[in-house]
């Protein structure tokens, strides 16, 4: 579509402790074009499952050159095969005005 290729390198991690977790995602990308910079991000979650059914939580996403992130709470319920997510995010620093709700949902068989 135009734009210029990129390299984009990630690393997930998650560590479980009982009925709590941690995730936590660090991306670095950059345009293959002269003079680029690495661009750096992150999104990192931390729930804590109250029963088989409900989770509740916190989570954070950010982009670290532009001194943008968003934080804010997260819960999750699950009904039969499906989760629903759902959260708000509230925009910081230069996100200030980017404040969102989230919804999702994931099936797993």
């Amino acid at each position: 579509n135009g734009a210029d290729d990129a390299v984009e390198l990630k690393l997930l991690a998650e560590h479980v402790s009982g009925p709590f977790s941690a995730r936590l995602n660090l991306i670095t990308e950059r345009a293959m074009s002269d003079g680029a910079d690495w661009e750096d991000e992150y999104a990192a979650r931390f729930m804590w499952r109250a029963n088989e059914t409900f989770a509740l939580g916190l989570e954070a996403f950010g982009e670290i050159d532009a001194d943008a992130h968003a934080v804010g709470p997260r819960a999750t319920f699950r009904i039969g095969e499906a989760t629903v997510g759902h959260g708000y995010l509230v925009g910081m620093d230069e996100a200030g005005a980017d404040s969102q709700f989230r919804l999702g949902v994931e099936w797993s068989p």
